[in-house]
């Protein structure tokens, strides 16, 4: 079963992690294995659930990380617009308005209180302003949650190019988290925000621990 598909008690887990964003005002554009819509019908449970306007894009080969995945994907992605890339195994609260952002933010990041090096962290001053991501590598109690902004899809494209240009890796894969810094030294602005509650259900464990022990 494709993960986004398990059942966690009463929505599948792709419903509890949606649910953490006001998406009302989104283009919403899902990556997809094409096995999953093969053998799961995954393309159409997510237009049954988020309605046949969104946009779906097929993978049928392993890729080196998130970034390079998101990457294949570049035509769908409106140049002009402000992106908002998501990790699909998160659920936290408060619900998050991506209206909320500072205008004059190039690029946000979502956190979350935390010291386990599975995350990725942001070194944040008092003001908000993040001076420094790194992945898998605890430099502060600010863990990146999974939802990545950029004020306009040129600016990610741009830097995430660089990225897989320059073979910019963390462990043998392209993170998405590492862009911002690229942006930093170019002078952009990134800020991020805490929020309160996050649950990740991207393992097992992960998983049944959501399930016991969530209301």
């Amino acid at each position: 079963m494709p993960k986004p598909l398990i059942l966690a008690k009463n929505k599948h887990i792709i419903d509890w992690s949606l649910s953490s964003i006001d998406i009302s005002e989104c283009n919403l554009i899902f990556i997809v294995r094409s096995e999953h819509i093969q053998n799961f019908n995954i393309d159409k449970i997510l237009k049954n659930k988020f309605g046949n306007d969104i946009k779906i894009f097929s993978v049928d080969k392993v890729t080196r990380g998130a970034l390079e995945t998101c990457m294949l994907a570049k035509d769908f992605i409106d140049p002009a617009l402000p992106l908002c890339i998501y990790t699909p195994d998160v659920y936290f609260e408060p619900t998050f308005d991506l209206s909320t952002i500072p205008n004059t933010s190039d690029g946000f990041l979502l956190t979350v209180l935390a010291n386990s090096p599975a995350h990725s962290y942001c070194q944040i001053d008092a003001a908000g302003t993040v001076s420094r991501v790194a992945e898998k590598e605890v430099i502060s109690d600010h863990a990146n949650i999974g939802l990545y902004y950029f004020r306009t899809g040129t600016m990610f494209l741009k830097y995430a190019q660089e990225m897989i240009d320059n073979n910019i890796l963390v462990k043998n894969e392209f993170y998405i988290a590492p862009t911002y810094n690229l942006m930093i030294r170019d002078g952009l602005t990134v800020t991020a925000a805490d929020t309160e509650k996050m649950h990740v259900l991207g393992t097992p464990d992960e998983f049944e621990f959501f399930c016991k022990n969530t209301s």
